[in-house]
């Protein structure tokens, strides 16, 4: 029997990037639930799980760090990784220390999503 497909919760706030990114993603045997704001992720791990979480910094509703928290919060969180197209000073740093299990900067090449993605993924479950 093949592999069940890994979930990952996808939040982006650009409708069209959230598409293809979701599209793409779907592509490398990822199962996508795509949400576009924090506030709508933070009700989908509570409502749902997840194996990996790939999240915007910025976003209505709290931002990249509102879901990491709410994911942290969860019994088994999952790995989160934040992506965002404005490079802040100390970004990176605020995000790995607050949990994050990556940092991307936008345009984000396909291959490495990929890779960065199942490196974050848990070996078992």
């Amino acid at each position: 029997m093949s592999e069940q497909p890994r979930r990952l919760l996808l939040v982006e706030d650009d409708a069209p990037l959230r598409e293809a990114l979701g599209e793409a993603i779907a592509l490398h045997g990822f199962q996508v639930h795509a949400t576009k704001s924090a506030t709508e992720a933070c009700r989908a791990v509570e409502e749902e799980s997840f194996d990996v979480v790939l999240s915007d910094v910025r976003l209505p509703g709290g931002g990249g760090a509102t879901v990491l928290a709410c994911v942290r919060r969860q019994q088994a969180p999952p790995p989160v990784i934040l992506m965002t197209g404005f490079d802040e000073p100390g970004g990176r740093d605020r995000a790995l220390v607050g949990g994050a299990a990556a940092y991307l900067l936008k345009p984000i090449a396909l291959p490495l999503l990929i890779e960065v993605l199942r490196r974050a993924l848990p070996e078992h479950g």
